[in-house]
């Protein structure tokens, strides 16, 4: 009986002490190098090439759930990174996934056409940004 006991207790100790990890869903489409091909903006809807602005943008999405983020040209920034998961849009705007960005508390509406990403304006989770931008992206 004392055996038993000790058994059991050893058992949901062991069960206590494991811990789960739980994975954040990515969507399979979004892995990879992506580079900037086209920025539509919202209000006038005017279309510009990197060519035409002189600033080029990467986006570099992993598998395991971390982002790289590289914009050179006439106003270089410093290059942002972190963690992201995929999931459904929470705002009102036509795309139904979104990006979350949760170090930053942010959400990005995307979508997929003709191999081809599109990104709307990064948000705070949960809004929508009138008139945002569309950013175009083509896989390297």
């Amino acid at each position: 009986m004392k055996l038993t006991r000790l058994s059991l207790f050893m058992l949901g100790t062991l069960l206590a002490c494991t811990q789960t990890k739980s994975t954040d869903p990515i969507d399979s489409q979004l892995p990879g190098i992506w580079a900037l091909v086209r920025t539509t903006y919202g209000l006038t809807q005017l279309s510009v090439t990197p060519a035409q602005t002189g600033r080029s943008e990467t986006l570099t999405f992993t598998a395991d759930g971390t982002y790289r983020r590289v914009i050179s040209g006439t106003s270089p920034q410093p290059d942002q990174s972190g963690r992201y998961y995929t999931g459904n849009n929470p705002g009102s705007t036509a795309e139904k996934q979104a990006i979350f960005y949760p170090d930053e508390q942010t959400a990005q509406p995307y979508s997929f056409r003709d191999g081809h990403l599109f990104l709307y304006e990064r948000q705070p989770i949960g809004a929508t940004i009138a008139d945002g931008s569309t950013y175009e992206f083509k896989r390297q």
